[in-house]
């Protein structure tokens, strides 16, 4: 009986921890839940605002919008380097990263990778000694030149005319740089600090779009013809040794000007492949041996930049001068989903956040020739 007894009393004990226990997690279940939710049984959606938002900052030009970490940054031509925290605010301040009076063109795109940023410069005329690379190691606050392998000897082409950067997805330190003046594209395999001479020269050309594909094994190149008008659009298959060249012609005779802004790639299949030239959307299905009008209309301005979602195949954000445009089925439909911000000329940049479903461009208004950033949640 007291074996029993004992039994008895121990098996109780446990059993009024276990309880204790029990609660006590309740109790932790319950404060956690109302911290999280405000003590409601649903969770109220972000606040996401309507239509553009204005970011106060104003520049001469607008050459690249590109979203890096928790930053937006503005390559502002001949006024340098500009950054705000991602997603910006109305009220926020932007950061002057320098590099201001570089020449010509300015700064025309950047790369990040950490607190290394890599930037391309468009300088000739009179500032032929301006180099194309700089390089920061220490999140923008000092620069120093970084074209080690460039051709320094020509005014129109190497150093000095950088037009485009590219940063690939498998490997972040592997850049690509496309020139302005003469066809020239250097690749990079150590984030900037040296370069290698992939293609070039052959004739008075504007690098406007360099890419990788996901899996490096192609580069892309495209711009504007010499001295023709035309869209010019390079490939090479076996990571730039030989480069194939896919067209260089107009795509209708009838517009003023043709030119290739913008190359992207479907995020599930490299053979599909798009391009965004004058009012013309261009798509390949076989990694651009023939090529068919996605988006071929004359009542939009010219197609600059194309965004393709990073996780759902088939759906791209297409910048013209006045709308954007977008498709969800692999550019078998478009539609206009949001009109340049009021009183605005034209939108000339855009850079995308897919997950958060965020937006920028760059617009000029004519009335004072100034450039501003907007913002859109959409």
């Amino acid at each position: 009986m007291k074996k029993q007894a004992l039994f008895s009393w121990h098996f109780f004990r446990l059993k009024s921890k276990r309880k204790t226990l029990v609660k006590i997690s309740l109790l932790f279940y319950m404060i956690f839940n109302m911290t999280c939710t405000g003590g409601d049984d649903s969770v109220s959606p972000p606040f996401r605002p309507e239509g553009w938002i204005l970011l106060k900052l104003e520049t001469q030009s607008s050459r690249q919008l590109v979203i890096a970490d928790d930053k937006l940054y503005l390559c502002a031509g001949i006024d340098g380097l500009f950054r705000i925290t991602h997603p910006a605010d109305a009220v926020d301040d932007w950061e002057f990263l320098g590099l201001n009076n570089l020449g010509f063109g300015g700064v025309m795109d950047v790369v990040v990778l950490t607190d290394t940023l890599v930037v391309g410069v468009f300088a000739q005329g009179a500032f032929p000694d301006v180099a194309g690379i700089y390089r920061s190691v220490d999140d923008g606050t000092t620069w120093t030149i970084s074209d080690h392998g460039f051709d320094r000897n020509k005014l129109r082409n190497g150093t000095g005319i950088v037009g485009r950067l590219t940063q690939s997805k498998l490997n972040p330190r592997k850049l690509l740089a496309g020139c302005i003046g003469e066809l020239l594209v250097y690749s990079s395999s150590d984030f900037g600090l040296s370069w290698n001479l992939l293609l070039g020269p052959m004739g008075e050309t504007k690098l406007q779009a360099v890419a990788f594909n996901s899996n490096d094994n192609a580069l892309w190149a495209g711009g504007i013809g010499p001295n023709t008008g035309a869209s010019l659009l390079y490939r090479s298959l076996d990571t730039g040794l030989t480069w194939q060249e896919l067209f260089q012609q107009p795509h209708d005779q009838d517009l003023p000007a043709n030119e290739v802004n913008d190359i992207v790639f479907d995020s599930v299949d490299d053979a599909t492949v798009y391009v965004s030239s004058y009012r013309v959307i261009l798509k390949s299905t076989d990694a651009g041996d023939t090529w068919v009008a996605s988006f071929d209309t004359i009542d939009t301005d010219n197609f600059l930049n194309l965004s393709g979602n990073p996780v759902q195949s088939g759906e791209l954000i297409a910048c013209a001068g006045d709308s954007l445009y977008l498709t969800t089925d692999t550019g078998e439909t478009w539609s206009a989903f949001q009109a340049k911000p009021k009183g605005q000329a034209f939108m000339n940049n855009m850079a995308v956040d897919w997950r958060k479903k965020i937006l920028y461009v760059s617009a000029y208004n004519k009335a004072d020739g100034l450039m501003r950033v907007y913002q859109l949640y959409f």
